[in-house]
């Protein structure tokens, strides 16, 4: 019989609409790039992959996949989509989910702050790792609009980040505080880390499926946020 964690001070719940209060996601079909410079798909990413991203110098790393925050396979939703233009680049991802945005064209990585994706405008501009060179550089946005599209994935990784269709995304949502959301998933990212160094513990579980939803941890997070944080403070959805 499958087991419910809870959290202290409070239940997790099993709400199916806390997927459109808590889910930062992209589609199925967004890819990423694995460190041998190969695409996959995110809905084939397992844990244990290391994906590009980008680091707080602003150079294209690997990254470790952990888990993932949320895993919806048939789920049909809405996706906001940016559109840039040089390099062009298109990326759909939840009205909830954060961006790292700047009002300038700069290629500074200080410059750019996180943003929820449903409040990015026209004009601003977003980091696009350039294919060929491999290099970061901002490229402004030439057009926004919602479209659908199956399943919604949130791969967490060990950076928080990650670059989804060569744009740089971060992993969490919600909140509009990419730094806070980073110190939240720390323990979670920890245990992860450790466990994965465990030959024993990482040969059972490594590549294990993981199941569809949200993850426990997020719904914890997300009813302590509600109860500690101002409403101000979170997505309106």
């Amino acid at each position: 019989m499958s087991h419910t964690p809870t959290c202290t001070l409070m239940a997790c719940t099993d709400d199916n609409s806390l997927a459109t209060k808590t889910g930062g996601c992209f589609p199925s079909k967004a890819m990423v790039t694995l460190e041998n410079g190969h695409t996959r798909a995110v809905s084939e990413l397992n844990p244990g992959d290391r994906v590009l991203t980008v680091d707080a110098a602003g150079k294209v790393v690997p990254s470790q996949v952990l888990l993932f925050l949320d895993k919806e396979e048939e789920l049909r939703i809405s996706f906001t989509v940016l559109e840039t233009e040089d390099p062009q680049q298109r990326v759909e991802l939840t009205a909830a989910h954060l961006i790292f945005v700047s009002d300038n064209n700069t290629d500074r990585m200080e410059n750019f702050r996180p943003m929820f994706a449903s409040r990015v405008r026209t004009g601003q501009f977003i980091l696009v790792r350039e294919v060929g060179s491999g290099q970061l550089r901002s490229s402004k946005i030439k057009a926004i609009y919602a479209a659908e599209d199956i399943g919604v994935y949130a791969p967490l990784t060990s950076h928080g980040t990650l670059l989804v269709n060569n744009v740089l995304a971060s992993c969490y949502a919600v909140i509009e505080k990419h730094h806070w959301a980073h110190l939240a998933f720390a323990p979670l990212r920890l245990f992860h880390s450790l466990t994965s160094l465990l030959p024993a513990f990482h040969s059972g579980h490594g590549n294990a499926t993981q199941e569809n939803g949200i993850h426990w941890y997020s719904r914890c997070l997300y009813s302590l946020g509600k109860k500690v944080l101002d409403r101000e403070k979170f997505h309106s959805l």
